[in-house]
């Protein structure tokens, strides 16, 4: 008895729920990296707040500044002002450049989940075919434990595939 191939039912239970719950983390992990929307809003967020904390910085600045001066209080409003047109500046270009890559990251997993869903469907259709006829019943009667298990085998493959590379 090889641990890559189960012999009897016990064995087999077991590889086929630790495949499921492998499978299971990865669709997490395929969700979490395909829910671009939420992470660009996430990291506008930290953006939007860390222009919040520059433009108190700045305030404080220019209270510190008015106690030595009406003319240097002038001249430190007008820093902050550029200072925070300059920052939000390159806030709108982080957020446009994020929000692009970030377009373009769920167009390629969308494309990458396609293509692994009609090799895991060719392969499931060729493997039902090549099976005896009892089990090909079975295979019939229970198609998304068998999509499942074709799924899960072709992301084995693909990481070791992967892992040569």
């Amino acid at each position: 008895m090889s641990k890559d191939n189960p012999q009897n039912p016990t064995e087999l239970r077991a590889d086929i729920e630790r495949t499921r719950s492998d499978l299971g983390d990865t669709v997490e992990a395929l969700v979490h990296k395909a829910d671009v929307p939420a992470r660009v809003k996430e990291a506008a967020h930290g953006k939007v707040e860390q222009v919040k904390d520059t433009a108190q910085h700045g305030a404080d600045r220019v209270k510190d500044t008015a106690r030595l001066g009406a003319e240097q209080v002038k001249d430190g409003a007008v820093q902050v002002k550029e200072q925070a047109a300059t920052v939000a500046e390159r806030v709108n270009t982080a957020a446009a450049v994020a929000a692009e890559k970030a377009q373009e990251a769920a167009s390629k997993v969308t494309a990458q989940a396609s293509k692994v869903t009609a090799q895991a469907s060719h392969a499931t259709d060729r493997a039902v075919q090549a099976l005896p006829q009892p089990v090909a019943e079975q295979v019939r009667r229970h198609p998304a434990a068998v999509a499942l298990g074709a799924a899960a085998a072709l992301l084995v493959l693909w990481r070791l595939v992967r892992g040569r590379s």
